[in-house]
């Protein structure tokens, strides 16, 4: 990666996230790319994050809370029914935004705790 000849970059601690079509291209680069994040973030993402490619890769999908509820169960069941989901490092979670993206700053805690506790080096 070029940007790490340019900035001081902790190859273990490179995390990617997004809201919205963000959070697809998030999806994107998770799939594509599993090998180079620790840990991932999307919220409020319309299609599915991940794929048995990534299944390792640990993450966070979040939807506002009567908003999205349908989008979350449906990623749920798509997460379960192809072998891709490990509770122990995929949270699927609603939090109470006001909105498609409107998120809660109360949920910054829980992300970047989970973060710090997923680096590549961590893995499984």
């Amino acid at each position: 990666m070029e940007m790490q000849a340019l900035f001081p970059i902790d190859p273990k601690r490179m995390y990617c996230t997004g809201g919205s079509l963000g959070a697809d291209c998030t999806g994107n680069l998770a799939k594509d790319m599993p090998e180079v994040w620790a840990a991932v973030f999307a919220f409020s993402q319309g299609g599915p994050l991940f794929s048995r490619r990534n299944r390792r890769l640990p993450f966070i999908s979040a939807q506002a809370y009567n908003y999205e509820l349908s989008v979350l169960r449906r990623s749920a069941r798509r997460f379960r029914q192809g072998g891709c989901y490990d509770p122990a490092i995929h949270h699927l979670m609603c939090y109470p935004g006001v909105g498609h993206c409107g998120m809660s700053r109360d949920i910054w805690p829980f992300v970047l705790d989970f973060f710090d506790r997923h680096r590549r080096d961590s893995r499984r």
